[in-house]
């Protein structure tokens, strides 16, 4: 198994269960620093895990877990004769886990790797009486290979800039040259899942139309220094790989690249690599806390701070219920910021009318979709807008003259998105956003609303909510807000945020009663 490498796929015919597999491999590697971590945690149970190192005298290594709660026990260590060689004396040490559970997806986690439990080895120096030589690499000269991978990729591009040519036209000022080039590196190179930089060359790109996505950001940096802006390349480990180790020193850990370009205005992070992302705004996968600078002369393990960006939901629903609890109504979205991104991936990825219907879905199952108006769905600098009608049957339930409905919130949550009692990790929710809905309901002549729920309210740290229930005559009008003001949480605050999510789900499954009005029958005297 190799950091962000190939991956042996082994078969065992006619496992069934109880049965225990056990297989052994052997790695051989030129680089004797490098030592692919070992994840004692994996998909399905394991009841025995271990890792044994075996060096002869001199050699020196560094250790470490991660994704393990506590600190791990140290390892066991030992003199033992070389099993190949037994007259020479090596230095055993082993690490052994058991019984650990199988690897599931945590809410609110970056990467299910950031919570497999996972040793990292690398030797550090030889030492012989004559010299102490270092065997582990430098950040220095990992820079050294990520700027060669650039220049083998950067080879032979003449073609390039005759390409970008016709994009910067019209462009006068570096912020307009800058912001034409990366569009035009997004838009017309497609990405590839391959992360190698060096996987073709710039022409081979052009020619084909696609590219690694790091490789797309190293052309824009380049692109951006022949127009006199300056432009850095910055590799960096993207959230869904787990998090990044700096103590273990190894390009491969990186699978990815940005570009800090120097505008009037400041530094400004680009990534061109994915459609729909906007200029000065970061995919979520890049929202990370350090990565690899790699300048001209050395490279450099820098912070990086995502750029900040308002992140909005807003809805206005109208909603009309029958006497037959059909529920007829119109909402209009405006997204900014994140939930636009993720909405317009996801157009662009199912279609629009696929993304309503699975957006209806969790609270209006069965939901018949009338229209779809989407607007600037194309214009990733304005906020995202969506005009949608539908109909859903038998939304109240219960008899006729007393039926019992939910108040029809597009954002709802159903249940509780924290369902273990314990957290043995920090949450991540990636960036802060606030979102206001507003609903008017109204029924159909000689229905009233009974009971109408009580106003809910709830907060922990920087994250609230408040649901307001208001009866105006013949129609009820809502309205529910959330928000969001912090990225990360710590475990100890895990107990108080359960607690949050349990009152927002009771606020938002709370149901209202509609009845018939009763007519008064007229006496006689």
């Amino acid at each position: 198994m190799t950091l962000e490498g190939p991956v042996k796929i082994v078969s065992f015919p006619e496992v069934a269960p109880g049965v225990i597999l056990e297989c052994s491999y052997e790695l051989a590697s030129d680089d004797l620093s490098q030592i692919p971590p070992w994840m004692f945690q994996n998909d399905d149970f394991t009841r025995v895990s271990r890792f044994e190192l075996q060096l002869p005298d001199g050699l020196a290594y560094m250790a470490f877990f991660g994704g393990l709660p506590g600190t791990p026990q140290d390892p066991d260590e030992r003199r033992i004769n070389d099993p190949e060689s037994p007259r020479r004396i090596l230095n055993r040490s082993r690490w052994e886990l058991h019984n650990q559970p199988a690897l599931r997806e945590k809410p609110f986690l970056a990467s299910a790797e950031d919570a497999r439990a996972t040793l990292y080895v690398q030797l550090e120096s030889y030492e012989t009486p004559a010299e102490t030589r270092p065997l582990a690499h430098s950040w220095n000269r990992i820079a050294d290979d990520a700027r060669r991978q650039q220049s083998a990729f950067l080879e032979g591009d003449e073609g390039v800039e005759a390409w970008a040519a016709a994009a910067i036209s019209g462009a006068t000022t570096p912020g307009e040259k800058a912001q034409a080039l990366f569009r035009l590196v997004r838009d017309d190179i497609a990405p590839t899942a391959d992360t190698r930089i060096d996987a073709m060359t710039a022409e081979e790109m052009l020619a084909t139309g696609r590219g690694p996505a790091p490789s797309k950001n190293v052309l824009l940096a380049s692109l951006l220094q022949k127009q006199g802006i300056p432009a850095d390349v910055i590799r960096i480990r993207t959230r869904d790989r787990g998090v990044f180790y700096p103590r273990y020193r190894c390009l491969r850990q990186l699978n990815h690249a940005v570009v800090r370009a120097e505008l009037d205005g400041g530094s400004v992070l680009l990534d061109a690599a994915y459609p729909f992302v906007p200029f000065g705004q970061l995919p979520l996968m890049d929202h990370v806390e350090q990565g690899l600078l790699v300048g001209d002369g050395s490279g450099t393990l820098i912070s990086i701070s995502a750029p900040s960006v308002p992140s909005t939901r807003g809805v206005k629903t109208t909603a009309k219920l029958d006497g037959e609890g059909t529920l007829v109504a119109q909402s209009k979205l405006r997204l900014t910021g994140y939930p636009a991104l993720d909405a317009r991936t996801s157009v662009g990825l199912a279609g629009e009318r696929a993304f309503v219907q699975e957006m209806l879905k969790g609270r209006f199952p069965g939901a018949s979709l009338e229209t779809v108006e989407i607007a600037n769905l194309e214009n990733e600098e304005a906020p995202l807008t969506l005009e949608i009608a539908y109909r859903v049957k038998d939304y109240a339930r219960g008899p006729k003259d007393r039926m019992t409905c939910l108040p029809p919130f597009l954002l709802a949550m159903e249940e509780n998105p924290l369902p273990d009692e314990e957290r043995h990790f920090p949450l991540d929710f990636a960036y802060r956003v606030s979102s206001k809905e507003e609903v008017r309901m109204t029924f159909e002549d000689g229905m009233n609303v009974a009971r109408v729920p009580k106003q809910a309210a709830s907060k922990t740290g920087e994250i609230a909510f408040t649901t307001v229930h208001v009866q105006a005559g013949d129609e009820l009008r809502t309205t529910r807000k959330f928000k969001l003001g912090q990225q990360k949480m710590s475990e100890r605050e895990y107990a108080a945020l359960r607690g949050f999510y349990d009152d927002l789900v009771a606020a938002d499954t709370a149901e209202l009663v509609v009845a018939r009005a009763t007519k008064r029958s007229m006496g006689t005297r």
